[in-house]
């Protein structure tokens, strides 16, 4: 990650000296994970801004030009909670990345009293928490009920994330025997900062700030340590962070945001069906009971509020129609709930599709934006878009994975996961997917070995919804055992014959198949 505690060292250095002593006038929410505060100071406006989903998680300064601002009850709590208080200090946890942004202010009962915004940006586990002068969660944007970790809930007393690693004061490079061994035994250093401090053996206390952007990558980091000569260099942090977000996160917003709403209504949509199917189902009962009417041996002229049939079930009557217009109203809603039941499951089963499809989708906003092949996606199902976005260069620049003479090709979005799918691949090479959940397809030519099939899928994992659960359950068969299904997108395939197997993550062994790929 290129946000590690280093860089967030020096962004609080630069937000401190823009920040402090200014009074909080305004809390908005630009986007579903985007928040922008207001303060105010000397006759003067700046701007913090808060965002807390991937890509490029983070806080940086800036006024960001929104025409849509949303709501929610989190948002809502922040406004009673910190509006028109002043922030009295900005600090981290040691090198971790947690972020302490101290408030003061008055309150009508209590007199003076201080609040704690915690920022805490851990990859799947980034979180907003505010807490009160006791370390009481007032309120969290994620909430999380736990009996093995951490609870983050209001009335909850505020805990740290855990972190085994050590603090880092000075570098003794005679133990430094690899360029992971920084990264993985000390807090607030990334994989690619521990590879630079290792070839370069440099005090990191003294490196002096000069935010940079690889450009043909989009890699960046708060100085330059890339060999690329495509940069970009920025006088701040908050610069290249508000670059970055005005290139690519405000257009994924407008995207995930509808993504979100569309799949909110077609899962409520799909739990309303499949409650209209199980009435119907129990209604099939009726023929049994028209059936129970005309074998009774009673005269099926006469009235009745009630009968009693053989094995002893009471069946309750329309009393001012005869025994036999009864039973004929008992096979007619019958016949109705027979032909519902054909066209619920019909119904059920493209809106699991849909679901299916935005949950990919948004998993695909969040990971790979692809802005052209998200938008073709969600025009069929309603997005609107003020102008057409220009289709890239026919030139598929699929991303690979080489490792031990073996080639891993990762589809990040469904047009690619469709296209390594059916086109890319030959009968005899591996596949691999995520059980269930959504993911890259996963295609490997090469050598199957133990091995490689392990790491086949430890990165079908890492390449999915699931990357951070301790086990992930992941399906892999040949390409010929793949079949397209009928009337659906290509990525959304049948598997005739595959295998499933449990597979706990190699952080460690990732990170070096990355880091040799220069993809970390």
């Amino acid at each position: 990650m290129a946000i590690d505690g280093f860089f967030i060292k020096n962004l609080i250095n630069e937000t401190n000296d823009v920040l402090l002593n200014n009074r909080l006038e305004q809390i908005k929410m630009i986007s579903n994970d985007t928040f922008s505060f207001v303060f105010y100071y000397m006759r003067e406006r700046n701007y913090l801004n808060i965002k807390l989903n991937s890509p490029n998680a983070s806080f940086f300064l800036g006024e960001i030009k929104s025409n849509s601002e949303l709501t929610s009850n989190f948002l809502q709590t922040l406004k009673r909670n910190l509006e028109g208080y002043i922030l009295t200090s900005i600090k981290q946890v040691n090198l971790d990345r947690v972020i302490f942004f101290e408030f003061e202010g008055n309150d009508f009962l209590l007199g003076r009293v201080s609040k704690r915004l915690v920022l805490e940006l851990m990859g799947r586990y980034n979180n907003l928490i505010l807490v009160d002068s006791d370390n009481t969660i007032i309120d969290a944007y994620f909430k999380n009920v736990s009996h093995t970790s951490r609870t983050i809930v209001p009335k909850h007393i505020y805990e740290l994330y855990p972190n085994h690693k050590r603090n880092l004061d000075e570098i003794d490079y005679s133990l430094v025997d690899s360029e992971s061994y920084l990264t993985k035994n000390y807090i607030g250093i990334s994989p690619i900062f521990s590879k630079y401090l290792f070839e370069n053996k440099l005090n990191p206390f003294d490196i002096l700030v000069s935010p940079v952007r690889d450009l043909s990558t989009n890699k960046f980091y708060w100085f330059n340590l890339f060999e690329s000569k495509n940069l970009k260099t920025y006088q701040t942090l908050s610069n290249l962070l508000l670059d970055l977000f005005d290139t690519k996160d405000v257009s994924n917003s407008r995207y995930q945001d509808f993504v979100i709403k569309l799949l909110a209504f077609n899962i409520k949509k799909k739990s309303n069906l499949e409650e209209n199917l199980k009435s119907n189902i129990d209604n099939l009962v009726y023929e049994n009971y028209g059936n129970y009417i005309f074998s009774s041996g009673l005269n099926l002229g006469l009235k009745y509020s009630e009968i009693t049939s053989y094995d002893g079930t009471i069946l309750n009557l329309d009393s001012s129609k005869t025994l036999k217009e009864n039973a004929l109203e008992y096979f007619k809603r019958y016949q109705k709930s027979k032909r519902s039941i054909t066209f619920l499951e019909e119904q059920i089963n493209d809106l699991t599709n849909l679901i299916s499809l935005l949950e990919q989708i948004e998993f695909d906003i969040t990971n790979n934006f692809d802005s052209y092949s998200i938008e073709q996606q969600l025009i069929p199902l309603g997005f609107k878009t003020k102008k057409k976005t220009q289709k890239p260069k026919n030139n598929k620049k699929i991303l690979e994975i080489k490792y031990n003479d073996n080639v891993y090709y990762v589809g990040k979005n469904n047009l690619e996961n469709e296209y390594i799918t059916h086109t890319l691949g030959k009968p005899n090479d591996l596949w691999f997917h995520i059980k269930d959940r959504p993911g890259s397809h996963i295609l490997m030519k090469g050598e199957v070995n133990d091995f490689s099939l392990k790491l086949g899928l430890m990165i079908a994992a890492y390449f999915s919804k699931e990357k951070n659960n301790p086990v992930v359950t992941i399906n892999y068969t040949e390409i010929k055992h793949i079949r397209k299904i009928p009337k659906l997108p290509g990525y959304k395939v049948i598997l005739k014959q595959y295998k499933s197997e449990n597979i706990r993550i190699d952080h460690t062994l990732i990170n070096q198949v990355l880091l040799a790929n220069d993809l970390k």
